[in-house]
């Protein structure tokens, strides 16, 4: 789960028991473990194919038998030389710092203690049922004893070890620094749209840019470009400036509605009587 070990692993042990023990502690973070009661094995099958692979012994250092058997099949080991010329023996330690999961210890000692010995029985007990259950020979058996299929079915299993679901996530605050995945680099934002892609400023919307000044305060000198620019201006301030007088048109959705319905300063009864009041006062 940390990257330390790739693919799938098998654990040599000196017992059945340590064998279900040591699945149920993996079971306990939700490692799917099974126990394999023969199998031949051979170190080179670690890496086949040119995959690579690594075979782990797990040697009790305060245990002299065991450190003496560890100096005894090194000494028949050919050494590897390193590219700094370093010679290390075979089988050399596992390139890892047993400090970098320290912050486990808590969860792996609460987990140790909830597999008891009898939470290990059952778990042996659990299998030979099922075996007696999917077993071709005892198939006749129990169709001549039904009772005792019966009750091998129903046989319940007691001090099972309790499952714990949260153990089988790691938090980001549990994952040791020398582990952690580099965390992706963030993308500055764009400020408004007021830079492109190229990083340069926008100059079409700015007005110290965009403004422009004719020679001698005429129009003689105009292109015609600069003279439609220059009424579309014109347009776009009357349009602001006049607002719903009837010069300048209204691009709001309210004045719409009200031209397509005749309501308001768009009724022909309200520009009837506007019309009247103006001559009526041009009279005077």
């Amino acid at each position: 789960k940390l990257g330390i070990v790739h693919g799938k692993i098998i654990f040599f042990v000196n017992s059945t028991s340590a064998a279900y023990r040591l699945k149920l502690f993996f079971e306990q973070f939700l490692i799917p473990a099974a126990v394999v009661k023969s199998y031949t094995h051979r170190i080179g099958r670690t890496a086949r194919g040119g995959a690579n692979g690594t075979a782990i012994s797990l040697v009790a250092t305060n245990d002299a038998a065991e450190t003496k058997a560890l100096t005894r099949v090194q000494s028949k080991q050919s050494p590897v030389v390193l590219e700094s010329q370093d010679v290390l023996s075979q089988p050399a330690p596992l390139a890892f710092d047993i400090k970098d999961i320290d912050c486990f210890r808590y969860r792996v000692e609460d987990v140790r203690r909830a597999v008891t010995g009898i939470a290990v029985r059952e778990a042996q007990l659990n299998d030979v049922k099922k075996e007696m259950l999917n077993s071709d020979k005892l198939r006749a058996h129990f169709e001549d004893h039904p009772r005792e299929l019966n009750l091998l079915q129903h046989d319940k299993q007691v001090g099972k070890a309790r499952i714990q679901p949260h153990l089988g996530t790691i938090p980001a605050y549990l994952v040791p620094t020398a582990l952690q995945a580099p965390a992706p680099s963030k993308k500055r934002k764009s400020h408004g749209g007021a830079y492109k892609k190229n990083h340069k400023r926008r100059t079409d919307n700015d007005p110290l840019h965009t403004f422009t000044h004719e020679e001698g305060g005429g129009e003689a000198g105009a292109t015609p470009a600069s003279k439609k620019q220059k009424a579309r201006q014109q347009a776009e301030e009357d349009r602001i400036h006049d607002g719903n007088a009837g010069i300048g048109v209204s691009t709001s959705g309210r004045q719409k509605w009200k031209a397509a319905r005749k309501k308001g300063h768009y009724n022909p009864k309200t520009i009837a009587k506007r019309e009247r009041k103006a001559r009526l006062g041009a009279k005077h």
